[in-house]
């Protein structure tokens, strides 16, 4: 709930963040590790599942399903699997690395910023109910001011 902020360091399994409704959960790798956080996985599948409001932080990867149905929360991962934000209907999420395959099938609402320096995550998107744009020099302060706060 709103007021709340969760601390993990470590791993999560799935559904990390269900029904979010107002509080922030941050997930960080554990001290001393030597893998790269954006290749690899820190919590499980289905993370973030019908989030309302609220913020996630996540300093690495997520597996399948990411921010399917999320209606509201604002969420920042380091990657995702397959079918990651399915459903959305608003909302934002911020995904510095990979996406897997079938991105955004279904989504009608919020806002997804896709890192993509080699132009190749169109092909990984379901483009069916989403359009693929170039982010404005606007919404570039604004991804970096989130970024590094």
């Amino acid at each position: 709930p709103s007021g709340i902020t969760l601390r993990l360091k470590g791993y999560v399994n799935d559904y990390c963040g269900k029904g979010l409704s107002g509080g922030r959960i941050i997930v960080t790798r554990l001290d001393g590790l030597k893998y790269r956080a954006d290749k690899n996985s820190i919590i499980g599948n289905v993370a973030f599942f019908g989030a309302t409001s609220g913020d996630g932080y996540i300093n690495g990867c997520a597996g399948e399903r990411f921010g399917v149905r999320n209606s509201g929360a604002k969420l920042i991962v380091e990657g995702i699997g397959n079918h990651g934000c399915e459903y959305m209907t608003n909302g934002e999420v911020i995904i510095i690395g990979d996406i897997g395959a079938n991105f955004a099938a279904g989504m009608s609402g919020g806002i997804a910023y896709l890192y993509d320096p080699n132009n190749e995550l169109k092909n990984r998107v379901n483009l069916e109910m989403v359009d693929c744009v170039d982010t404005s020099s606007d919404e570039k302060t604004y991804l970096r001011q989130r970024l590094l706060n």
